[in-house]
């Protein structure tokens, strides 16, 4: 099988318009303001998605109203799933089946193979079951082996064991899906508990 790969130096809408319009792609690879772009420019018509089938969505969460506004316009034929990784992990960890129930949608998808995960909670350090939010660790042949000549930063990101610290809040549910919900520099204390600092962490 051959591909062809497309790639822009930078973004313009511009350039972005007609590379979709002239090289058709079946595959798009985006983050969620891309699609907010796509979806919110009352220039960019339907049918300049015709020939996408599949998009890969990463960087941030794409929230449900988004993507709901984002099929109302191209339609359910295009099939968008999420995916979750970092520079450190090479970079994906966790990515969205392609035979995933529409149910889990909203999630960024499961462990690939040879990657294990856990979650932590943020004041105990205990490793949480289904459905509990805590920081997400990973560990995987996939993982870097440090940060070159910088042992500190290496030791606050890698523990003893090799888990990666992703300072990412998760939880995953009872089908071992995954939900990023916030990040750990973002919380703050309220009586004691961890809070989102934007409180989007909904069951």
């Amino acid at each position: 099988m051959k591909l062809h790969l497309v790639s822009l130096p930078r973004f313009s809408p511009e350039d972005y318009i007609k590379c979709l319009s002239a090289y058709k792609p079946d595959v798009l690879f985006v983050v969620p303001s891309l699609v907010n772009f796509l979806t919110e420019n009352t220039n960019i018509k339907r049918d300049l998605l015709d020939s996408v089938n599949y998009i890969q969505s990463g960087a941030a969460p794409l929230t449900d109203g988004l993507l709901q506004r984002f099929k109302r316009k191209f339609g359910d034929h295009i099939q968008v799933r999420q995916g979750y990784g970092m520079t450190e992990s090479s970079p994906v960890t966790v990515l969205m089946p392609k035979q995933a129930p529409i149910s889990k949608h909203n999630t960024i998808g499961v462990l690939i193979p040879n990657t294990i995960a856990r979650i932590v909670d943020l004041t105990t350090g205990e490793s949480q079951g289904p459905n509990k939010p805590g920081e997400l660790q990973i560990k995987g042949p996939q993982i870097m082996m440090g940060y070159l000549n910088n042992e500190k930063a290496t030791a606050e990101t890698i523990d003893e064991d090799g888990w990666l610290l992703t300072g990412d809040v998760a939880y995953y549910d009872d089908d071992k899906y995954f939900y990023i919900i916030d990040r750990c520099k973002e919380l703050i204390k309220v009586k004691g508990n961890q809070v989102g600092s934007t409180n989007e962490y909904i069951m």
